[in-house]
């Protein structure tokens, strides 16, 4: 069921329509869409994306840059407050992934390798740079699918587990994407 309404955000007032039906996600009116789906406004005389703004709102704090506002619906144009969680590049990438929205793999459309040669790359005896030479890709790219860091599912099916460095890796970006995220990456609005 739709059901139209107005909503305060940013201390402008925002119509609306809400489909109940479809967990309740808030979809503006009359407010433009960016190249990739995100509904825009201004702020403070900048351009900025409205569901950045009802999530400021909703915590009382300004997001700086490294900050993401996830939607946990995966849809780009809602602004509904309880859809907004606060994230890191990281922790949406992840939810993008598990959305299914991430291509990866054979399917990047300009992707050199398949997981068959994916598969023989990580069998094989050859030197990493006999390896890039024959498949016609970087020796960085053999030698990030031997430990595992690119193709890291293949890897795994391969192996039964996720390879060490893979995992260090990872651990070590999401602390960062993590340090002082929510206290030095925010500043409190002034009240």
């Amino acid at each position: 069921m739709l059901r139209e309404g107005t909503d305060i955000v940013g201390g402008k007032i925002v119509s609306y329509i809400q489909d109940e039906e479809k967990g309740g996600c808030k979809i503006p009116l009359y407010l433009h869409v960016d190249e990739n789906g995100y509904i825009q406004c201004y702020r403070n005389g900048k351009m900025t994306r409205l569901h950045r703004v009802a999530l400021e709102d909703k915590l009382g704090i300004k997001l700086s840059s490294n900050i993401h506002a996830c939607h946990i619906c995966h849809t780009r144009k809602c602004f509904n407050k309880e859809h907004l969680e606060l994230g890191t590049a990281l922790h949406n990438a992840y939810q993008k992934i598990e959305a299914g929205r991430q291509r990866y793999g054979e399917n990047i459309p300009n992707s050199k390798l398949t997981e068959k040669k994916v598969i023989a790359i990580l069998k094989s005896n050859l030197s990493i740079k006999d390896l890039g030479s024959h498949y016609k890709v970087s020796a960085t790219t053999i030698r990030r699918i031997k430990q595992g860091i690119l193709w890291p599912e293949t890897y795994k099916e391969l192996f039964g587990h996720y390879s060490e460095k893979r995992i260090a890796i990872r651990n070590k970006k999401h602390l960062q994407d993590l340090t002082g995220s929510k206290i030095n990456s925010c500043e409190r609005k002034a009240a």
